[in-house]
């Protein structure tokens, strides 16, 4: 019908038609935002090919089980799940000289795309993120990953926070069926106030998200999923506010838990916790999670010690005159050892400089907040299992670490200009009844499987640290982020 117009006639999708008032109809304009739309899915097809937006693609490596096993899974009886955790380095965070070789790599309009190739290429049925810009949630992501066929929830603390943590999951296979939100600096509520455990030491602006997702099209004991991310506070000196703000998490996911499973003694829904945890397998925050009773000693104890000593300058507790709410976070690619007086000055001088110290004199207080933190995770009946630390060595032994109680994880997860190492994980929540003592991991896979009722079909391949490029990421056609993604897939009895 319009095609009788020589200037539409030239250009399949018209930026700007310039005709009679008459002839501009409502059947025109949907004549053209038709056209507009087809000439959109051409320009979205080509960049899915387009090779400056690959990746290094990665294989799920399967866990060979033995035939002969209790645990009995069929399609009638179980469920398919893929879960992912990835931290996508938040765009406000990125500061070009700490990625002097990653040239247009760091640009959002090439990271973007490459990011929706990848997470389509993975198809996970849950994908939980890591400092996901609050500019981005509404105009990309929402709209990008519903086109994949998904459907997320974002929180970010604060809102002075610039980036948050998100949850996404397939629609066609869960619903939303609650969530809880939780703000890292929240005060711990306990009979006796103890400095540094009560109260955040300063103001972190972390969060987690816990999400009920619900299955759609199964029928079963087993309703659906729990599924946590977090991102903990990053600082060096951090690791006691880590260790607190991981309490701060279980004694939350405890009272959710009991909300979603009511009244039954059964676990109707399996609870998992992911993220960026910014420690170590052998840094207290991760021995905390998995290891009960939880005993803090040696350079794990010495290191909590240290990390209760040090203050915070006003800067970071955003106490300064002329800060205000409003004003964005100092975050951890900018340097927090700035001080505006000569009490700054004073503080940043008395601090002790060596985070990680084999040996720490501490005082009675602080010796009395890293036993009171160990005490009340000992009250806690809840124990974290790491599934890579379950599954990894028996698909990728050349990569799987017991050294230096590295718990059989692989080297690493994230690599940065000065430093690579292991910082992400995908955790299961079990109750702890206090049966199996030390490290859940430590009784192998089948028995955890054989308690727990699902079975770990896949892990995805994480490189060595020689596999990786020599430049730091993310890289063009290499990876989007200084972070690699995590994958398990799990087969879950119903």
């Amino acid at each position: 019908m319009y095609e009788e117009h020589t200037e539409l006639a030239k250009n399949e999708a018209p930026k700007h038609i310039k005709l009679p008032r008459e002839d501009i109809t409502p059947e025109f304009i949907a004549w053209v935002r038709e056209r507009r739309a087809i000439e959109r899915r051409k320009r979205e097809r080509q960049l899915k090919f387009d090779p400056k937006y690959d990746f290094i693609k990665r294989e799920l490596l399967e866990i060979p089980h033995p035939v002969d096993e209790e645990l009995s899974l069929n399609d009638t009886n179980s469920i398919n799940v893929k879960i992912m955790t990835y931290n996508i380095l938040a765009q406000s965070l990125i500061r070009r000289e700490l990625f002097p070789e990653a040239h247009d790599a760091i640009r959002w309009s090439n990271r973007s795309r490459t990011f929706i190739n990848l997470f389509r290429f993975y198809d996970a049925d849950v994908i939980c993120m890591q400092e996901v810009d609050i500019q981005q949630w509404e105009k990309f992501w929402v709209p990008q990953m519903q086109e994949l066929g998904y459907e997320g929830r974002f929180f970010r603390g604060t809102r002075t926070k610039v980036h948050g943590v998100a949850i996404f999951w397939k629609v066609e296979m869960f619903d939303c069926a609650d969530k809880l939100e939780i703000n890292l600096d929240n005060k711990i509520d306990l009979p006796n106030e103890v400095y540094g455990v009560s109260t955040t030491r300063t103001k972190t602006r972390n969060a987690a998200l816990i999400l009920a997702l619900q299955f759609r099209h199964k029928r079963g004991k087993r309703k659906g999923i729990l599924i946590g991310t977090t991102h903990l506070f990053w600082h060096p000196f951090g690791t006691f506010e880590r260790v607190r703000q991981l309490y701060l998490i279980l004694e939350n996911y405890k009272k959710f838990i009991v909300r979603m499973n009511g009244n039954t003694t059964e676990t109707t829904w399996l609870p998992f916790l992911t993220g960026d945890f910014n420690s170590q397998p052998s840094d207290s925050p991760y021995l905390a999670l998995t290891s009960k009773p939880t005993d803090f000693k040696g350079q794990q104890r010495a290191i909590l010690e240290c990390s209760a000593t040090y203050r915070y300058s006003k800067r970071r507790n955003g106490t300064l005159q002329h800060e205000s709410e409003s004003e964005s976070e100092s975050d951890e690619h900018e340097d927090e050892n700035e001080h505006e007086d000569e009490e700054g000055e004073n503080i940043m001088q008395s601090n002790p400089t060596d985070a990680r110290p084999k040996i720490f004199h501490a005082n009675e207080e602080q010796r009395k907040s890293v036993n009171e933190l160990q005490k009340i995770y000992n009250m806690l009946d809840l124990k974290a299992t790491s599934l890579y630390s379950l599954g990894y060595r028996y698909v990728h032994p050349a990569n799987t670490v017991f050294e230096n109680m590295h718990n059989g994880e692989p080297e690493m997860s994230q690599s940065a200009i000065n430093w690579t190492g292991l910082l992400d994980y995908i955790f299961f929540i079990d109750k702890w009844d206090g049966s199996v003592l030390g490290n859940t991991s430590d009784i192998g896979i089948h028995r955890f499987e054989e308690k727990n009722l699902f079975r770990i079909n896949a892990l995805l391949r994480m490189p060595r640290k020689d596999e990786m490029p020599k430049h730091v990421q993310p890289h063009m056609s290499e990876f989007p982020s200084d972070h690699l993604s995590m994958i398990c897939d799990l087969q879950i009895k119903l």
